[in-house]
Parts: structure tokens; sequence; C-alpha cells
């Protein structure tokens, strides 16, 4: 049976990915060098949209992970590799020669090798190399995942708080690293395996009532830590409570997860949300290139002259506009529809 609240959540998290990406130019500039409230409205877009690539992850190992059928390990990697590979190096090879027209780099073949193997040609395309990664190690994961028990799953996942969540927090605040090896249920996998957990077990009235609670704090503090560390910077972003995993972040992609699970929808998407749903990874590897090219041709908003309340949304809806009806046009197309999985 389709649960639809996974749809909701993709299209949720492609709308906040651009979100991401459109209002950084207005964090980035310093807090100290434009009107405060231009910086306040670009901290609330981000502080609205972080929580996009954690749960893009937790969708697909609520995906991946909940399989019940056994993985045939041979069958799995060529389906589910081709998918990534195929798009990264072709999108990856466009990226390149935009930034050889631009003068950012001198077109040489081993040098867009070079970058490709070293996630050096765009910003966004770092989430092909993870996922890539989760899909390597994911029959090797689902053997753990249908055979564990609950305690031996949130075990993993204290685990993985230890080493990533508290790890990240204790290194930003005290300036070191514990020395713990625990690479092996570190990074982005954490995501992964929560996805199935909150997908795949129910959870009582009190308990999602402290994981709300726990969400609407995380999202407060996104906000106001981020101001307040940021100004006590000589202005420059603090990035730290933005970052995939601060603990503010983990607490409020749970709690949007869980939430809309707890909707318990049962009808399809309405049309629209529904194209943004079905082409989100398409919209995810193309809508760099549209910024790109808006600002090439002056057709993006400046935020730092039009105030960010109306120039991101504006520029929010024509990327989506234009990703979508690009990513529509390369699926119909022979040979070129291999770009977008």
């Amino acid at each position: 049976m389709r649960k639809y609240y996974l749809d909701w959540l993709r299209v949720y998290a492609i709308i906040a990915v651009v979100m991401i990406h459109v209002s950084a130019g207005v964090v980035l500039i310093n807090l100290f060098k434009h009107n405060s409230s231009f910086f306040l409205a670009g901290n609330l877009y981000e502080t609205l949209s972080r929580y996009a690539v954690p749960i893009f992850f937790m969708i697909s190992g609520a995906l991946m992970l909940g399989r019940r059928e056994d993985l045939q390990i041979k069958g799995f990697l060529l389906k589910r590799t081709s998918k990534i590979l195929v798009p990264l190096v072709c999108w990856s090879f466009f990226y390149y020669l935009y930034k050889v027209s631009k003068g950012t780099f001198e077109f040489s073949v081993p040098q867009f090798f070079r970058y490709l193997l070293t996630d050096q040609i765009n910003y966004h395309l770092w989430f092909m190399y993870v996922i890539l990664g989760l899909y390597l190690i994911t029959p090797i994961l689902a053997i753990f995942i249908k055979n564990a028990k609950l305690v031996e799953i949130e075990y993993f996942l204290l685990l993985w708080g230890i080493a990533t969540v508290i790890s990240a927090f204790v290194r930003y605040f005290f300036g070191f690293t514990y020395k713990l090896e625990l690479n092996h249920v570190a990074g982005s996998i954490g995501f992964f395996v929560l996805g199935y957990y909150l997908d795949h077990y129910d959870f009582t009235k009190r308990a999602k009532r402290s994981i709300y609670i726990a969400g609407l704090i995380g999202f407060v503090l996104t906000f106001i830590l981020t101001y307040w560390y940021t100004k006590n910077n000589n202005g420059q972003l603090d990035t730290y409570w933005y970052s995939n995993f601060a603990p503010n972040v983990v607490l409020v992609s749970m709690a949007i997860f869980l939430g809309m699970k707890s909707l318990n929808m049962k009808k399809a998407l309405p049309p629209v949300l529904n194209l943004l749903s079905i082409y989100s990874f398409g919209i995810y590897l193309v809508h760099a290139l549209i910024i790109y090219l808006l600002k090439d041709y002056s057709l993006f908003l400046d935020s730092n002259q039009i105030h960010p309340l109306i120039s991101v949304p504006v520029n929010i809806i024509i990327i989506l506009i234009l990703s979508t009806l690009v990513v529509y046009v390369i699926k119909r197309l022979p040979l070129l529809n291999k770009l977008i999985p």
C-alpha cells in the first residue's frame, strides 16, 4: 500500500532545498552590513527549510530498508547505483561545462574526473555521493534491520547519536573530538535508519507529544541561536545550528517526519504537488543550474535589494516552475530521460 505521507514529505523537502539555496545569499552577507530585518527574514527561511536533506535520507531509509523481500546484491546494486551514477556523472559534466564557460574552470578531462571523484564541481551534488554510499551499504544494512529487534535498532540510533550528533556538539562548543571508534555508525546512515524506525514502528501519544515538543523547541532554537552566535561572530554567519547533525535539526526532522506520518493521509497529492513529488530528484539536480542562469540574465530577484520576505518566495516559485518544466521535457526525450531517474 502506498504511503502518501512520504509523497508529502518529498514535496516539503524539495521546496525546502530550493529555499535553502535561495535564502543563503541573504544570511551569508555580514549581519552588520545590511538592515538586520533582511538577515532575520533570511534566517527565518533557512530555519523553515534546514530539515530538507535529513528528511530526504529518512524517506530513502523508510523505502529501502522497509522492503519485505530479500535484497539480491547484484540486482539491487545494478538497478540502484545506475540511477545515481549516470545522473551524477552527466550532471557533474553539465555543471563543469557551465563553470568552464564562466571562467571558473579551465577545460581539462583529467581535471573533470579529479573534481568528479572529490566532489568539487558544484555545491549541491554532495548529496549524490552520500546517497550512493547509502545504497551500496543497503544490502548489508537490510540484513541487520530485518533481523533486529526494536531495542537493537534503538541501540544503533543511540550509538549514531553519540558518534555523530553529540560528537559534533562537543567539537563545536569545546573544540575537540573525543576518541571513540564509531565511524561505522556515524554520518548520514543514522537518518537512513531513523527513517525506517519512525516509519515502521508505532509510538504512544505521550512519545509523539514529546517528539513534537522537542521539535518545536528545536525549531525556535535554530532561529534564535543562529542569530545569537552570528551576532557574536562579528556578523559572519555561524552555520552550526543549520547543520544536518545539530541536535535542533535532528529533533525538528524527526517531528516533521512523524507528524506527517500521524496525519494518516489516504489520498494522492493534488496534481501540481504530485509533479513536485515525482520530479523531486530531477528538480534537485536541475535547480542550481536554473539559479545560475537566472542570475546570468538578471532575472533573479536580488534579496539584498528587494526585501527577502518578498524576493525569496518569488524566486522559489520561479525556480520550481522552471525546474519542473525542464525535468518534464527531459523525462520525455529518448536517451536524455536517463539523466533523471
